[in-house]
Order: C-alpha cells, then sequence, then structure tokens
C-alpha cells in the first residue's frame, strides 16, 4: 500500500454527514493503493464541488492540482451501527469489482481509502471513505436523453452497444450492476457511455 497526501475542500450541503463537516472545510487525507497505482497518484486534488449523490455516499469533483485531470470522489461517513457494516460490506465489494474489471465502457477506480480520520473546519474527527473514480465530464445519461431531441436508430444502436458490451463483460467476470437505469449511466469527454 502507499500513503498519498489528498487535499480535499469539501462544501456539503446542509444535512449532509450530520453536519459535521463545515462547509468549505480543508481536510487533509491519505489514499491507501496498489503499489502498481504508487507512482500515478502521487498528486494533490482539491475538491471544486458537489457532482452527486446516492444512497449512501457524495460525489465530489476533484481536480490534480499537478496535471489537472479531474476525478471524481465518492465520500462515505463511516459508523459503527448496523447499516454502517452494511455500507462497509458494499464499499469492499465495490473495490473488489472495480479492481478486477477493466473495459473503456466500465468507470475506472483510481484510488480508494477505506478508513480515514479526517478532521472539518471546527476541529472535529469524523472517519470516512473514499473511492477515487474516473470523471465522466458530461454527466448522466439521464441529461443527454433529457436535453437532446428524439435519437435516430444508428445513435439509439450505439448507446445500446456500448450499454451491452458493458455489461456482457461484466457477467463474464460474475458480476452484476443490479441498478441499470439513465441516471447511473455517464458520458465521458467524447460522449462515449459508461457504466
Amino acid at each position: 500500500t502507499c500513503a498519498l497526501p489528498i487535499l480535499l475542500t469539501i462544501s456539503p450541503t446542509r444535512g449532509d454527514f450530520n453536519n459535521v463537516i463545515h462547509a468549505y472545510s480543508r481536510i487533509a487525507i491519505k489514499f491507501h493503493c496498489s503499489a502498481s497505482a504508487q507512482k500515478a497518484l502521487e498528486v494533490v486534488n482539491r475538491m471544486i464541488k458537489k457532482i452527486g449523490t446516492g444512497g449512501f455516499s457524495k460525489v465530489m469533483l476533484g481536480e490534480n492540482l499537478h496535471t489537472g485531470e479531474k476525478v471524481a470522489l465518492k465520500i462515505m461517513k463511516n459508523s459503527n451501527t448496523k447499516q454502517g457494516a452494511q455500507r462497509k460490506d458494499l464499499y469492499n465489494a465495490e473495490v473488489t469489482a472495480m479492481k478486477e474489471l477493466d473495459h473503456p465502457n466500465l468507470i475506472k477506480l483510481k484510488d480508494w481509502s477505506q478508513k480515514e480520520n479526517v478532521k472539518n473546519a471546527f476541529g472535529d474527527s469524523i472517519e470516512v471513505s473514499f473511492l477515487a473514480l474516473e470523471f465522466a465530464s458530461n454527466g448522466e445519461f439521464f441529461d443527454f436523453i433529457a436535453e437532446t431531441p428524439r435519437f435516430d436508430e444508428k445513435v439509439t444502436r450505439y448507446y445500446f452497444q456500448k450499454l451491452i458490451g458493458a455489461l456482457e463483460y461484466m457477467h463474464s467476470k460474475g458480476y452484476a450492476h443490479r441498478d441499470i437505469k439513465p441516471e447511473n449511466m455517464l458520458l465521458d469527454t467524447d460522449r462515449k457511455s459508461v457504466v
């Protein structure tokens, strides 16, 4: 494993993480990563803005201060409750799957940290888990569909083939997505679909 410093500026919305991270607080964390990823991840990231939320986490846009590369940081508060244990199991399963899966239409895992103690602007310590993911800069497929006139058959086939290719690959590796919907499909810089 490696310990890499990541500087984050978190700007949570009201109620996020039970208000333990104060707006615009800066926190320093260390990511744990595989030795092969160490060189690529010796960077400092800064948080730009919140780009999404899930059932157990929120996603912040981050930027590598050395290269300018954008990353999506999925942040989850850890807890010692039954629900916290379930989130930890889901987190571990997600990391295991993402480390194994390598397909052009699947989001890449760049780094992760299961247990980090961070301090907010008030000096309170909280325990969080992070996933650093490839950033899909064109957002959700759902928004693309809503903003685009009706797709012709050629465009429909293009996106359907991308989706089916990714799912077929996942299934061949023994994984199932279990929540396929336009909100969970993302578009990269070239508007290529990634799951």
